[in-house]
C-alpha cells in the first residue's frame, strides 16, 4: 500500500522546475527578481521570491522556517539565499555559507552588497569597498547614465524592466563580469549563478 502510494505521488509531480528566492533585502532584490522573472518568460518555471529581512544565518532561519510552516520545502526543486556579506566577518560568512549548502541551500552573495550586481551591468567595479561607497557609485552611476534620482535601495520593477533588463547585453555582461571575480573577495558576487538557473531553457 504505501509504494502504491509512492508510485502514485511520483506520477502527478508538477513537472515544472521550481525554484524559492528568499532575499534579504525587503525593496530592491525582491523587486529586481520579480522583473527578471517576467524577462525570463519561462513556461518550464515556477519562481517565488521572498523577502526576508535577514541577514545571512539569520535568513537562512528564517527561510528554513517558512518552508516548515509551508510544509514546502520537499517539493522544490533549487532553494536559493541571496545575502550580503557587509560587516559580517569573513569567518562567520563562510560558516553560513557552508551550512547552507549543507541544508541543501544555494547561496547567492554579493560582497559587500547587491548593488555589486546591479553595477555590473553596466560597468566593472573592482575596488576594495564598504557598502556605502558601492551604494554611492550606483546612485552616482543611475543619475549619469540614466537620470534616476530615486534611493537606489529601493529602485522599482519598472525601471529594472526598462533600463537593466530591456536588452539581453545587459545580463550578459554582468554575468561576465561576475565571473571574472575571485570567490569571497571584496568585491565579489554568486549573482551568475541563480542568474543562470533562472534563465536556463529546460530543453538545453
Amino acid at each position: 500500500m504505501g509504494r502504491k502510494s509512492k508510485l502514485r505521488k511520483k506520477e502527478y509531480k508538477n513537472p515544472k522546475k521550481a525554484i524559492y528566492i528568499f532575499t534579504e533585502g525587503e525593496k530592491t532584490e525582491p523587486e529586481y527578481f520579480e522583473a527578471l522573472k517576467t524577462h525570463a518568460n519561462s513556461k518550464n518555471k515556477i519562481i517565488k521570491i521572498f523577502p526576508i529581512g535577514k541577514q545571512a544565518s539569520e535568513l537562512l532561519k528564517n527561510a528554513r522556517a517558512k518552508l516548515k510552516y509551508d510544509g514546502t520545502e520537499e517539493n522544490i526543486d533549487e532553494l536559493w539565499l541571496i545575502s550580503d556579506k557587509d560587516d559580517i566577518t569573513d569567518q562567520a560568512f563562510k560558516e553560513f555559507i557552508l551550512k547552507a549548502e549543507r541544508l541543501k541551500f544555494k547561496v547567492g552573495y554579493s560582497i559587500p552588497c547587491f548593488e555589486l550586481w546591479l553595477i555590473l551591468h553596466f560597468e566593472n567595479y573592482n575596488k576594495y569597498s564598504d557598502q556605502k561607497a558601492v551604494q554611492k557609485h550606483l546612485s552616482d552611476l543611475l543619475k549619469s547614465k540614466l537620470g534616476y534620482q530615486g534611493n537606489c535601495k529601493k529602485i522599482p520593477r519598472v525601471f529594472f524592466k526598462k533600463h537593466f533588463l530591456s536588452e539581453d547585453q545587459f545580463l550578459d555582461e554582468a554575468v561576465q563580469r561576475a565571473k571574472a571575480f575571485d570567490s569571497l573577495n571584496n568585491p565579489s558576487t554568486t549573482m551568475h549563478e541563480i542568474i543562470a538557473a533562472i534563465m536556463q531553457n529546460e530543453n538545453d
